[in-house]
């Protein structure tokens, strides 16, 4: 081989390992890149979930919306308000079982579920045309209420869900209801059969609708139940440096009013909200108004209101106190 020839094979040989060479550190350049832009999009999917796990947590937890503390004052939240002790949760209203209460009359009677069954049928108060029905405060008329008396309004206590509301004890669903069911000495309503009721389906457009009974309960009762719902009243006394405590589970995502009402008006007390755990989530301590706490509670969720009693003006040694509890379904 003629010595410019193999001259001309050496250097196309160098060059082709050249360009082999290149090609090669080209490759990697272009997959160091992609290795670079993956990590970043790794590290944000990461906390996108973490943020969704956050929200979800923070979903499944109570949420307080309102307390008198917080809230600015308004007469019709005074202790002589509708709330207070000269209203009808108060000892001279008609839920609480005295001589004087239309509760201890009704609780003689005795049942007549049956002929509530039959005033059903003839359009009365657990029909379409009652106050559960389409057309009631808990059907269409319900948005038609003024802001401020529906959920996170000032006045949401006073409103269709709260206390004084068609779920309450004043309504159909409570001792003065047209459910007609016997009350047992704790306050449980009992069937004809004497098995105990804790709910009411009523006929809906078409379908039925199914409601918690709002039971009265006395407050030792009450403290002792561990099955107890988002539908009741809890009567009861206190002395000074004692406390209740009354456990309650929401069946479903709810917006729950808790107000307690002091019998006499001298009467300080503190209502708190407990998490499982134990831990305080809300706290109403207001001298001059009746001490409430509105909160939103997910499904499932249990919880625990305290009432303990903070001063008092008066000598008498009980300190009496209702105190209501009232679910309604979240939006």
């Amino acid at each position: 081989m003629r010595t410019g020839s193999r001259f001309s094979f050496l250097v196309a040989v160098a060059l082709a390992a050249a360009l082999a060479g290149g090609v090669a550190e080209a490759g990697s350049r272009t997959v160091r890149p992609t290795r670079s832009w993956r990590a970043p999009l790794r590290v944000e999917r990461a906390r996108s979930r973490a943020r969704d796990v956050r929200r979800l947590r923070a979903q499944r937890r109570p949420r307080v919306v309102a307390t008198a503390s917080s809230s600015h004052h308004h007469p019709a939240l005074g202790l002589t308000g509708p709330l207070g002790p000269y209203g009808p949760l108060g000892r001279l209203g008609p839920v609480l079982d005295t001589a004087w209460s239309p509760t201890r009359w009704m609780r003689a009677v005795g049942d007549w579920s049956h002929t509530s069954a039959v005033l059903t049928e003839l359009g009365g108060p657990l029909s379409e045309d009652g106050p559960l029905g389409p057309h009631g405060p808990l059907g269409t008329a319900h948005d038609r209420f003024p802001s401020i008396f529906l959920s996170g309004g000032a006045l949401a206590v006073l409103g269709p869900d709260g206390p004084l509301g068609a779920r309450g004890p004043l309504g159909p669903l409570g001792p003065m209801g047209a459910h007609g069911f016997a009350r047992d000495p704790n306050g449980r309503f009992l069937d004809p059969g004497g098995n105990v009721r804790r709910t009411i389906t009523v006929p809906y457009q078409g379908g039925h609708r199914t409601y918690p009974l709002f039971e009265v309960y006395d407050a030792d009762f009450a403290s002792a139940m561990n099955d107890n719902d988002t539908s009741f009243m809890a009567v009861g006394r206190l002395r000074r440096g004692a406390s209740y405590s009354f456990p309650f589970r929401a069946p479903e995502s709810q917006n729950v009013h808790v107000s307690l009402t002091p019998h006499a008006q001298l009467d300080r007390f503190r209502l708190e909200i407990l998490d499982r755990a134990g831990n305080v989530i809300a706290s109403s301590s207001s001298g001059g108004q009746v001490n409430r706490v509105e909160l939103f509670v997910p499904a499932r969720t249990r919880l625990r209101a305290r009432v303990t009693l903070a001063s008092s003006g008066h000598l008498l040694p009980d300190k009496p106190f209702s105190l209501a509890v009232v679910g309604a379904p979240a939006d």
